[in-house]
């Protein structure tokens, strides 16, 4: 009841609004939340490091913990779309993807070949149920 008054002094009507939300290159959102991945490599998930990731209000810098796995999710809080009749905004979610080489070149063959020899002899390989 907020439009304006209906013809001869009648009810007032309702505006609807209709949204049509479009894709965007490098975010997803979920509710108040948005989603980002961020591709990182090898030796970043094992050792950790510190990348700059593009946030809803500029790029800030984040860490990745040692031993980061694949898919691991990560949580910037207020960094995501406004709260609607709030003062409060969703977060940003990071996803880790973790980018293997497909074509290595030859000294990163030598030393991936010496790490799997140290790991070869801790037999270090485990089964989990799989979660969707």
């Amino acid at each position: 009841g907020e439009g304006h008054a209906g013809p001869h002094n009648g009810e007032r009507g309702d505006l609807i609004v209709v949204f049509k939300e479009i894709s965007h290159s490098v975010y997803t959102r979920s509710g108040n939340d948005v989603i980002i991945t961020c591709v990182i490599s090898w030796p970043q998930a094992v050792l950790g490091d510190e990348v700059e990731v593009p946030t809803l209000s500029g790029k800030v810098s984040f860490k990745i913990s040692p031993g980061t796995e694949h898919g691991k999710i990560y949580r910037l809080r207020g960094k995501g779309l406004p709260i609607l009749n709030g003062h409060r905004f969703g977060d940003q979610l990071i996803q880790i993807h973790i980018d293997t080489p497909s074509s290595p070149d030859r000294t990163e063959k030598n030393l991936i070949k010496e790490l799997y020899q140290l790991y070869s002899k801790k037999k270090n390989i485990k089964i989990k149920k799989f979660t969707p």
